[in-house]
């Protein structure tokens, strides 16, 4: 009731409290008690981006630290928000206000589907609805060009950006979740046999893969910097593909090239 009704008052001119300032008092919160916490994501639904990115984060952080979540529930709810327009018309925010989208929630889930694939958490059989919230973000619009630019000039790590920006952050998920996928076929009935076909056990990374690899369809270097992170794995989950895509990762003879650059650092 607190988080739907409570406004912060116009004149404090930004010395006052903030929706930003009570997502990390509810953070703090879920982090103190989780328990209290973790079976009621749906609550959160049709809440403000700034709580729904706190409750998310938060989470996010226990589950680093081995705490395990109602990973049913949190699935509903970040698969809620994905489907939430990103932009809010008419709605203003920054770092210290409020979100002013959906974007950076967006970018806290990606973080915690990678965590949650990372360390076999998430039940296997909700692999259809982690793809359904992952895939989305992979088109998100940050970073921008401007961003990726501005960024260029003061660092030559591009990977760094990558966790720090929604679409890079997306795309690190989507590596996460094919190595899930394939440790979990490989355990299965005849696992041995079904992982020596690669990428056609899991499709959808594959069309992802492809068609950012394409610099027409992403020019980004944080986005590019996860195909080098990730080079050994890929290489695991598909070598015939990983070897006949080199020449997109590496491109012949262009090692100044940023999008190389990128990869290769």
């Amino acid at each position: 009731e607190l988080l739907d009704t409570w406004q912060p008052k116009e004149e404090s001119h930004g010395f006052g409290s903030t929706k930003e300032g009570l997502g990390r008092e509810l953070g703090a919160a879920i982090k103190l008690k989780p328990d209290k916490f973790k079976d009621i994501p749906e609550k959160f639904k049709d809440s403000d981006p700034t709580y729904v990115r706190a409750f998310i984060q938060a989470f996010y952080e226990l589950a680093q630290n081995g705490y395990e979540l109602n990973w049913s529930e949190m699935i509903e709810l970040c698969s809620w928000v994905i489907q939430q327009p990103r932009e809010i018309p008419g709605r203003l925010g920054e770092i210290m206000d409020q979100d002013p989208d959906w974007g950076w929630t967006r970018k806290s889930i990606s973080s915690l589907i990678s965590r949650g694939t990372n360390s076999n958490s998430i039940p296997y059989e909700l692999r259809e609805k982690a793809w359904e919230i992952i895939e989305p973000s992979t088109h998100d619009p940050d970073p921008t060009p401007e961003d990726e630019a501005k960024h260029e000039e003061h660092s030559d790590d591009a990977y760094a950006h990558a966790i720090n920006c929604s679409r890079g952050e997306a795309m690190n998920a989507v590596v996460e979740y094919a190595l899930w996928v394939y440790r979990n076929v490989e355990e299965s009935s005849e696992g041995k046999e079904k992982v020596k076909m690669g990428f056609e056990i899991m499709p959808e990374v594959k069309t992802v893969l492809e068609w950012h690899l394409d610099p027409s369809n992403d020019p980004s270097t944080a986005v590019r910097s996860i195909y080098g992170r990730f080079l050994p794995w890929l290489l695991l989950i598909d070598k015939k593909w990983t070897l006949e895509n080199i020449k997109h990762i590496f491109p012949k003879g262009q090692f100044n090239d940023r999008l190389y650059g990128a990869a290769w650092n």
